[in-house]
């Protein structure tokens, strides 16, 4: 298994399991990349479960799911670690979106200024899965000038 985080800048990182043969990147999956690092994951299926793009160049991070050095040059910043499932979250325009069984998460989200909007998916959740997952993310201006 592995998944894409892509980030504001030229950069893409590629999850992989410690068990998995390097893979090549598809280049039509993130044309204007121009690095594409692998971070290796051992604590889930997913990249996207240990970490989550969240704006503000913050990566939200469960550091022991994951080689969080690869992510140097954000701010990273740790669930709690009551929580750590919750760093699958999605940002889509302004807002992040966790699921609703985080509480302790999203306060500190809102104390770092974060506008945060929650879900409810319990179920899915008992499959490892999380907002990033369940989202398909249209760009809805660009969709109407093509």
């Amino acid at each position: 298994m592995c998944c894409a985080l892509a980030v504001p800048s030229s950069s893409v990182y590629r999850g992989a399991l410690t068990w998995q043969a390097p893979l090549s990147w598809p280049k039509s999956f993130a044309p204007t990349a121009t690095r594409c690092s692998r971070i290796t994951v051992s604590g889930c299926l997913h990249l996207k479960s240990a970490c989550s793009y969240i704006g503000d160049n913050t990566i939200l991070v469960n550091r022991s799911w994951i080689e969080s050095e690869r992510l140097s040059g954000f701010e990273l910043l740790d669930v709690p670690e009551e929580e750590p499932a919750a760093a699958n979250a999605l940002l889509l325009k302004d807002s992040v979106i966790i699921p609703a069984s985080f509480p302790n998460t999203r306060t500190l989200l809102e104390q770092r200024g974060f506008d945060i909007r929650t879900v409810d998916v319990s179920e899915l959740q008992k499959a490892e899965a999380g907002m990033t997952c369940c989202s398909l993310i249209f760009n809805a201006e660009a969709m109407a000038t093509s």
